[in-house]
């Protein structure tokens, strides 16, 4: 009967089958999936069999549905007209939405739609918003870096509002809570003022005058000093214009004074503040002769609460050819962020023993390759987001079970995580150990491979040094 009543028929009777069938989605290329989809249509038209091609069912489903991860979801359409309303109604003041913030404060009405994640949530986005941008975390009107979109949102709806807190940023805004913390922690112009809640630079008044008298202040007290306090300046008057930042330790205002009055003329690390000098600066010349290139990238290091990797690159070619020093500096030193931005310690918080514990549960035997590491989930908060960079920081500098060891200093997450316990002298012995038990032939080459590929080293290096090592990993059998 219906199978010959044309395309119309046949896309309205599956659509019926799968609303009572497939709430859950239908898998559109399955064979073994079309021939039970046959076998309902049989058991609903009284025996009849469905008379049209596979291929004729695939493109009515399809038209009928949304597609995400090979399954073909029915959304109603009124779900589509809720999904119109609400996106155009926040897109009208913001310019974009993160996939897992909207999907979880919506999360009882989309499931309900048989939205299950948000890889179909993005599927249905792009059905009904064809011209906006789709990213891997967010969608919207703009596009560009995670940090630079999230503190674009951040301060257009920041307005003149002195404080915020993260709670009332995440609930004005479609940005996860991490996402919102690791702005506010990382770009300078957010200053902490208590927990959880901070300021904008722009909404701190300092007055012409206040500023050069501040400016004056700073220089009396460097006089003669190699290193003073910031808490020693005077600031009541900026805590007069400004007394919605006061607290205990008024870190909000000290931060605002460095920034606007001081920051040309003074390097600061936490409180403590030395005069600016130029790199090429001769008084300092005949003292940083003396020292290493590593102890003088060390000091470069120490000196800075922010820096980037390009810095450390340029600092670094001034005064040495050493093409790793300012890696070594920085991993000794500093908490490196992300491929691109170190932090003094002041910036992080860890949770060692959580941290460890977390560490512990990926890591099964005495080590793991730190490419190894594929989520962080179970990691608790620290102030920054977990990466295989964060990680690696952490490991070599502040773990209490664990250390991190490698060929060399490098920025391709080259290298190990290893328990302190672990019995081997040297990384030479691990990487025999990673041999052994990888059951792989005992030649150059294969070794060679195989330490490259699982990250244990960065190049494969000169067949005398496998030697040594296939040696170790033949003593083990």
């Amino acid at each position: 009967m219906g199978n010959f009543a044309g395309n119309d028929f046949l896309r309205d009777a599956l659509l019926q089958l799968l609303r009572r069938h497939y709430e859950k989605g239908y898998r559109l290329n399955s064979p073994i999936e079309i021939k039970k989809l046959r076998a309902k249509w049989k058991d609903e038209h009284g025996g009849e069999e469905l008379r049209a091609s596979d291929e004729a069912v695939r493109k009515a489903i399809a038209s009928l549905t949304v597609s995400a991860g090979g399954m073909a979801y029915l959304i109603a359409q009124d779900v589509k007209d809720w999904l119109q309303f609400i996106v155009t109604l926040y897109l009208g003041k913001s310019e974009v939405i993160f996939y897992e913030a909207f999907f979880a404060r919506n999360q009882e009405k989309l499931t309900k739609a048989h939205i299950f994640n948000e890889q179909i949530l993005q599927a249905v986005l792009e059905e009904i918003f064809p011209r906006f941008h789709y990213g891997k975390v967010y969608f919207g009107k703009a596009q560009g870096a995670v940090p630079d979109v999230v503190r674009h949102e951040i301060l257009d709806i920041w307005g003149e509002k002195t404080l915020w807190t993260y709670e009332q940023l995440e609930e004005r805004l479609y940005i996860p809570l991490d996402a919102i913390k690791q702005v506010l922690g990382q770009q300078r112009e957010f200053l902490w003022v208590a927990e959880g809640t901070y300021t904008h630079i722009s909404h701190v008044n300092i007055e012409d005058e206040v500023k050069e008298k501040l400016r004056q202040e700073a220089q009396n007290l460097a006089q003669g000093r190699d290193f003073w306090s910031i808490k020693e300046l005077a600031v009541d008057d900026v805590l007069a214009a400004n007394y919605e930042l006061e607290t205990k330790t008024n870190s909000a205002i000290y931060d605002a004074v460095y920034a606007i009055c001081l920051e040309a003329d003074f390097d600061r690390k936490g409180d403590t503040l030395t005069r600016k000098q130029q790199e090429d600066d001769h008084v300092q010349g005949k003292m940083a002769q003396k020292m290493s290139a590593a102890e003088r990238m060390r000091e470069y290091c120490r000196s800075r609460d922010v820096c980037t990797l390009s810095e450390m690159q340029r600092v670094a070619r001034s005064f040495t050819k050493n093409t790793v020093a300012h890696l070594r500096a920085g991993a000794e030193v500093m908490v490196r962020l992300d491929k691109e931005h170190y932090v003094s310690d002041s910036y992080v918080n860890f949770n060692i023993v959580g941290t460890d514990e977390a560490i512990s549960r990926i890591v099964m035997g005495d080590y793991l390759a730190l490419r190894e590491f594929v989520t962080f989930a179970h990691f608790p908060e620290c102030g920054a987001e977990w990466n295989l960079f964060l990680l690696e920081s952490y490991c070599r500098r502040f773990s209490k079970e664990f250390r991190f060891e490698t060929s060399e200093f490098n920025s391709n997450h080259v290298g190990t995580v290893i328990r302190k316990l672990a019995p081997f002298k040297n990384y030479d012995e691990l990487q025999a150990d990673a041999v052994f038990r990888a059951n792989i032939g005992l030649d150059c080459k294969t070794v060679g491979q195989f330490l490259y590929d699982s990250g244990y080293i960065g190049k494969i290096p000169i067949d005398r040094q496998l030697d040594h090592i296939i040696k170790l990993a033949k003593a083990r059998v």
